[in-house]
């Protein structure tokens, strides 16, 4: 199955002391890079939570962030309001002293460690099981359907341009007999010309046998077999549950492969114009692939 590796979801889930909402995003990348921002007091979970990304992503840049709202914010607040006095009274005798006049930055001051703190209730594992991990597989639920609503658009253009190459290589194959009987036709005369013009003689025989040599150096036609094939292979792998985008990759590799040697054995002009339309969309298709996973 097509993914796309560009996605999004969001689940929150309440109890009576306060709320969970987990994001996560992502967009591409040649690998798997989850980086997030969770709370200090749930730090320990971090690793569980790249866990549970890891098994509904494989390639990708992923970004996660995990909120908590508490209901009843002020009783988790405590000002240290001995210590902020201290401070303060410090701050007016330095400028009584040396006749300086410092302003007081409250931010600064409740940015100083035990003077501002939050305090925040600690999760057991068994409370994660019951709590914070069904509200991050929920998300993660969400952001899977997003990959693949947005997989299916990307495996329509595929599926389209997949039809063109088809179509393009059966135009190719219909030429190339004429394309080959042409090129005999062509020798022929020309070695007639040469023999009509010139006391020499040739043997017949060797004469077919180095015609022979040429057609078959310049035939297409295991290219065009291979191309089909990879066609084949395409679709084969699309259909796959696990990430196809590296596989996908690699067979366009190979596609483009063959269409540049049959090109370069191509003769024909018809042909070399073909030949042009099935690398257009080889590349294009590439381009898609690199956004599904």
């Amino acid at each position: 199955m097509i993914k796309s590796m560009t996605g999004f979801g969001r689940a929150e889930i309440s109890t009576p002391e306060y709320s969970f909402i987990f994001d996560i995003k992502s967009v591409n990348n040649k690998k798997l890079e989850i980086s997030g921002s969770i709370p200090p007091f749930l730090q320990g979970f971090e690793l569980d939570i790249r866990n549970l990304i890891s098994q509904k992503l494989s390639r990708g840049k992923a970004y996660f962030n995990l909120r908590v709202i508490y209901w009843d914010r002020e009783s988790n607040i405590h000002i240290n309001n001995n210590k902020l006095k201290i401070i303060i009274e410090q701050i007016d005798k330095i400028n009584q002293e040396f006749n300086t006049n410092i302003s007081i930055d409250l931010k600064g001051i409740l940015s100083i460690p035990e003077v501002f703190s939050l305090y925040e209730k600690n999760i057991e594992y068994s409370e994660f099981d019951n709590i914070l991990k069904p509200v991050i597989l929920k998300a993660l639920d969400d952001f899977e359907k997003t990959r693949i609503k947005e997989g299916v658009f990307i495996f329509e253009d595929m599926k389209k341009r997949l039809k063109k190459i088809t179509e393009v290589i059966e135009e190719i194959e219909k030429i190339k007999e004429q394309e080959k009987n042409s090129f005999k036709s062509g020798f022929i005369a020309k070695i007639n010309n040469l023999l009509s013009n010139e006391k020499i003689e040739m043997d017949n025989n060797r004469i077919y046998q180095e015609l022979a040599l040429l057609i078959d150096k310049y035939d297409i036609t295991e290219e065009i077999i291979r191309l089909k094939s990879h066609i084949q292979q395409f679709y084969e792998i699309s259909q796959k549950e696990e990430a196809s985008g590296k596989a996908l990759n690699f067979l366009l590799q190979e596609m483009s492969r063959e269409a540049n040697t049959l090109g370069v054995k191509a003769h024909f002009i018809n042909i070399i114009k073909l030949n042009l339309i099935l690398k257009e969309e080889i590349e294009k298709i590439k381009e898609q692939v690199q956004n599904i996973e």
